[in-house]
């Protein structure tokens, strides 16, 4: 997916795994990633805990899928 505006994650616990752009970071607590808007990425939790992170963008980011469809979660609505 891909959104309008950037995006800053913060991991606060488990390990996530990013594909951004084609290349795979790994992210574990305390880890923070930038992701430039309009940039292609996907991200999955990894290992036997539960990830969880902070995502912070400006009010109003868009969420689109890979196809250019708007994607917006419930929850960001």
């Amino acid at each position: 997916h891909t959104h309008d505006r950037e995006e800053v994650m913060l991991v606060t616990a488990g390990t996530v795994e990013l594909r951004v752009e084609g290349d795979v970071v790994t992210l574990s607590p305390g880890d923070t990633l930038v992701v430039p808007a309009q940039t292609l990425h996907q991200l999955a939790t990894v290992g036997e805990v539960d990830a969880e992170w902070l995502l912070i963008a400006p009010a109003g980011i868009g969420f689109y899928h890979e196809s250019g469809e708007r994607a917006d979660p419930v929850w960001a609505r």
